[in-house]
């Protein structure tokens, strides 16, 4: 009796290994032609859609991401016309903003710059103008399930973060 379902079992992972087999060998038939983990071409200049200052893609130290930069590498911009005399630090403006009064800016810029933020009112942060992808959505490797990011010279995962380098066509 052990003997018959040990066999069987034996015969269910077989037909269960060559259905694997099967599927496999007819996505990859599928797949040639077209997603074949192409280098992504994609853009690597554009623009401050505030001040229109030059900016460049940085990959981060990992290749998992990328950021915009302008091209000093700053990511702060100015906005306008500053006014002659105008404090050059948060810490000023909010002196002059009290030596005048404006209890209203005052609070307002005091609480920004509480939270974190230490820009002035007429600077920003740099926003680039982000170019269309060149990315043909047929090209895009999947992994378990969801569309892979694309890196330098490969893709990533973005469930387990695994590397898989991109081939060039």
């Amino acid at each position: 009796m052990a003997m018959t379902e040990s066999a069987d079992l034996s015969d269910a992972r077989g037909h269960e290994v060559e259905r694997l087999e099967e599927a496999i060998a007819t996505w990859r038939s599928t797949r040639r032609g077209r997603g074949r983990m192409k280098m992504p071409t994609l853009a690597t200049r554009s623009s401050c859609e505030v001040c229109g200052t030059p900016m460049h893609r940085t990959w981060t130290d990992d290749l998992t991401n990328y950021r915009w930069r302008a091209e000093d590498g700053s990511i702060t911009g100015v906005a306008g016309d500053i006014p002659d005399g105008a404090p050059t630090s948060t810490s000023q403006l909010l002196e002059l903003l009290a030596d005048r009064g404006d209890m209203e800016a005052y609070s307002t810029v005091l609480a920004r710059y509480q939270l974190g933020d230490t820009l002035l009112p007429w600077e920003h942060h740099h926003r680039a103008v982000e170019p269309a992808s060149q990315i043909d959505p047929e090209d895009v490797p999947t992994c378990h399930g969801w569309p892979m990011r694309a890196a330098p010279g490969a893709w990533i995962c973005r469930v387990d973060h695994a590397i898989t380098p991109a081939r060039t066509f």
